[in-house]
């Protein structure tokens, strides 16, 4: 299978980045650019929301609300989102996460303000190589069942054919069965036909 198509690898990820304050947004996008991630900056929730249908993001940063029944709900959107699914959500915003808040709301990780740029950017790198690697193995794990299918249809053919085998050479030491030994031959084959099903 290889890799899959939608995923693009950490240094080429595109981020969505959301902010009602512009000045923090600037900020951030330029750390995350200088970088060399691809940054789609938003204004609000509803906007990045709407963008969905233009872009895919392999990672989305938003700020932390006041109230976490909002931030809930939010997060609960995107998911919905075909076009976002479980990508990582990280928090950007408070001097501290009380409550456990980012966990309780689903997202993967906290960036405590003030932010700092090394800090940002290894928090990100982090979760964009883990989703890389999450999708790797998934990939992974279905071609090894794939082959494990194709390798338990071709013992249950080779189960059939010794059975057959077995049959015919009996048959031939003694044609006086009536070919008994075909029949009970054939309905021991039905039931390794059905488990292949």
């Amino acid at each position: 299978m290889g890799e899959p198509e939608t995923l693009r690898t950490p240094q080429t990820a595109t981020l969505a980045w959301v902010h009602p304050d512009p000045a923090m947004r600037r900020q951030v996008e330029q750390l995350l650019i200088e970088t060399g991630y691809r940054v789609a900056p938003f204004a609000s929730t509803q906007a990045a929301l709407a963008s969905l249908a233009l872009f895919q993001p392999d990672l989305c940063l938003l700020p932390c609300p006041a109230d976490p029944a909002e931030l809930a709900g939010v997060i609960e959107r995107r998911r919905a989102e075909p076009r976002f699914g479980d990508r990582p959500v990280l928090l950007v915003g408070a001097p501290e996460d009380p409550g456990g808040v980012a966990q309780l709301a689903g997202t993967v990780d906290f960036i405590r303000r003030p932010i700092v740029a090394a800090a940002l950017r290894a928090r990100v790198e982090t979760h964009l190589r883990l989703q890389h690697m999450q999708a790797l193995l998934s990939d992974r794990a279905a071609e090894l069942e794939a082959s494990l299918r194709a390798q338990y249809l071709d013992l249950l053919d080779a189960r059939a054919a010794v059975i057959e085998a077995l049959a015919r050479l009996a048959q031939m030491r003694d044609d006086n069965t009536g070919e008994h030994i075909d029949r009970v031959a054939t309905f021991c084959t039905l039931p390794t036909h059905g488990l292949a099903g």
